[in-house]
Order: C-alpha cells, then sequence, then structure tokens
C-alpha cells in the first residue's frame, strides 16, 4: 500500500471529526480534507472560518471516542451554530454558508484536493447507560466543586466534618 493510500485510508475513518493537529499551535479543528502540492500531502483542517494544510510529515490526534461523547457533542453543537459552513451558523441567511464554502474551495494552482471536501457534522449517538455514565459524573463533579468551596471556607476538621455532612444531606 503506497503512502497516499495509507493517508486516505485513515481520513476515510476520521473525515469530518475533531482532531488536534500536531503543528505548533495544537489546534482542534475538523478534518475535512486530504491535499497535496508539489512538495508534501497535507491534513486539510477546518476551525470555523478557513483551511489549514497540515503536513502529513506529522500527525493528527482523533478526539471521537477519546472523549466523553457528550463533551464530543459539545464540539458538534458548537461548530453547528459558530462555523461559517453550516447553514445553522447564518439563521434565515444559510446561502452564506455555501457561499462561504465556495470561496474555500478556490486553492491555488500548485495545490490539489486529493478527495471531497467533508461538510457533515455528526454526533455521537448516546446509549442510555452512557448518559446514566455522563450523569453520574457530573454529579460527582458538581459534589466535589461543593466540597472544595466549603473545605476553603473551613476552620477546623468539625467544621469541615459538618460541611461534608450538609453536602451529602447525612445528619450525622
Amino acid at each position: 500500500m503506497t503512502t497516499i493510500e495509507k493517508i486516505k485510508q485513515e481520513f476515510e475513518v476520521l473525515k469530518g471529526q475533531f482532531v488536534i493537529t500536531e503543528g505548533a499551535q495544537h489546534n482542534i479543528e475538523r478534518l475535512v480534507a486530504i491535499g497535496q502540492d508539489q512538495h508534501d500531502y497535507y491534513y486539510v483542517t477546518y476551525n470555523g472560518r478557513k483551511l489549514t494544510w497540515n503536513t502529513c510529515v506529522g500527525r493528527i490526534m482523533p478526539l471521537k471516542g477519546y472523549l466523553r461523547d457528550k463533551d464530543y457533542n459539545l464540539l458538534i453543537d458548537s461548530a453547528r451554530l459558530n462555523h461559517f459552513d453550516q447553514e445553522t451558523c447564518w439563521g434565515e441567511q444559510g446561502a452564506k454558508s455555501q457561499e462561504h464554502r465556495n470561496n474555500l474551495m478556490k486553492v491555488n494552482e500548485n495545490d490539489i484536493l486529493l478527495t471531497e471536501i467533508c461538510w457533515d457534522l455528526q454526533k455521537i449517538e448516546i446509549e442510555p447507560t452512557d448518559k446514566i455514565d455522563n450523569l453520574l459524573a457530573d454529579v460527582q463533579s458538581a459534589l466535589l466543586r461543593g466540597l472544595q468551596r466549603k473545605v476553603n471556607k473551613t476552620k477546623d476538621d468539625a467544621e469541615l466534618g459538618k460541611a461534608v455532612r450538609e453536602i451529602f444531606n447525612d445528619p450525622e
């Protein structure tokens, strides 16, 4: 298998997903295409406003499956509201998103897109058990934040014990 075949195969698995780019910035962007110029192959990513060509000599790090599903879905929701390629960003002026996409398709004469640009955003379907796990994580996080606030305000162990019992609604 050639290098470009491996790159395209990886793209087919990750297209449209949020990834962390390996450049100096380590940006979170959507992987939307594979490109080529006379020197190199590129992961083409999109940050909601512009395309960035990241060399395939570096790596991209996928986020889907590594972040909690609900956290990944928040990235999707944010992109639907803020990324210029999404009609939901423009409200009733949805034609502006198509105009924006058309402008992005204009590449330099030496640059070639080797794949079609993937504009799709797909949320992760959360199973009921995942929803419970996410809810438990949220409750645990809220309890820890509440406990931390109480700990920061207490002066002695007795007062801390009382604060913890209050948080957990335990009379004694």
